[in-house]
């Protein structure tokens, strides 16, 4: 995990933690590269990861799915329809409920306000690169993913 990730993660973790949340549920899915590297982390540092995710249509798991199996307990993945889909949050809501207090859930990718100060270290490293290389870069292209990095450019 590397770039945005990393970011979003640097500020996400530590709000995790000060909130003393000890169970989360990431939303995603199977192939998701945020759902794999959150997990790994939340791992690390104690906090159990339970997974709610998009279904996916291919019959043998491979790539990110093999290894969210590796990475998860069968009883703490949930898969939701293309229909129920459209309400994940709100699917989010009812495990966090269920699971009780310490508990969260991160939204698809990452995108939420605890995320946000850590996305928004990207400008202040490029305006630095540029002076350090001195140039002026005229485009920043980013992955659009859920947005948050492109609107925490656009915010600084």
């Amino acid at each position: 995990m590397s770039g945005s990730k990393r970011r979003k993660f640097a500020s996400l973790l530590p709000a995790l933690h000060a909130q003393q949340i000890r169970q989360v549920v990431l939303i995603g899915s199977a192939r998701s590269n945020h759902v794999i590297a959150l997990s790994q982390l939340l791992l690390e540092q104690g906090i159990e990861p339970y997974f709610l995710l998009k279904q996916n249509h291919q019959p043998e798991p491979q790539g990110n799915s093999l290894l969210l199996g590796l990475l998860a307990k069968p009883e703490r993945i949930r898969y939701l329809d293309r229909e129920a889909w459209k309400e994940r949050d709100g699917h989010a809501r009812e495990w966090v409920d269920k699971l009780g207090p310490g508990a969260t859930f991160v939204p698809e990718g990452g995108f939420c306000r605890e995320a946000l100060p850590g996305a928004c270290t990207l400008l202040p490293d490029i305006i630095e690169n540029e002076k350090q290389q001195g140039l002026t870069f005229e485009q920043v292209w980013v992955d659009a993913g859920t947005g948050l990095t492109a609107a925490a450019l656009i915010l600084m």
